[in-house]
């Protein structure tokens, strides 16, 4: 009997801890761990909407960048309401064979003229491009907004994306 009460008390003392790992205290979760490791990079979209006296929405939107590096990018004011584009559903942006990979769009359309943002990895960079095209199909070529140095690979992942849509609103213009 005293050897089997030394054996009860420990298996008593193992059923009674949690389960759960200790709580981490150095303050960050084992996400931004991995982030903050320099292996990821995280995108939030900030935006928000207003309307002019003419009653034009505008949008203001900021790509706040964290992780390998921290930035803001500000994509400026854009007319109408910011959507997101699955890249790899949008058929302009699924071959990526030889060009940079496009990882998030951005649209908007308003009063017969349209914007599109796309944020891109090549070769260890982030760029964000911005171009507009409107219902007389006159599109412009690509401005870069930015180009950060991301240094290597890396897991991007967004954070707030604004609500969906099939296609950019200047799915007509050539994206040559």
């Amino acid at each position: 009997m005293r050897r089997l009460l030394p054996a009860l008390a420990l298996l008593a003392l193992v059923a009674c801890t949690p389960a759960t790992p200790p709580a981490d205290t150095s303050g960050t979760s084992s996400s931004d761990a991995r982030v903050m490791a320099g292996k990821g990079l995280l995108i939030r979209v900030e935006k928000t909407m207003t309307e002019d006296a003419q009653g034009i929405q505008h949008t203001k939107a900021v790509l706040h960048v964290s992780g390998v590096i921290e930035k803001d990018i500000d994509l400026g004011d854009i007319q109408g309401e910011l959507f997101t584009v699955d890249p790899h559903t949008y058929p302009v942006y699924a071959e990526q064979e030889n060009k940079p990979e496009t990882i998030g769009v951005f649209t908007a359309w308003w009063a017969g003229q349209g914007e599109e943002i796309t944020v891109k990895l090549h070769n260890g960079k982030l760029l964000v491009d911005h171009r507009y095209g409107d219902e007389q199909n006159t599109c412009t070529t690509p401005e870069q907004i930015a180009e950060v140095d991301l240094g290597g690979d890396v897991v991007v992942e967004f954070e707030n994306l604004p609500d969906p849509t099939a296609k950019s609103s200047i799915a007509f213009c050539d994206t040559k």
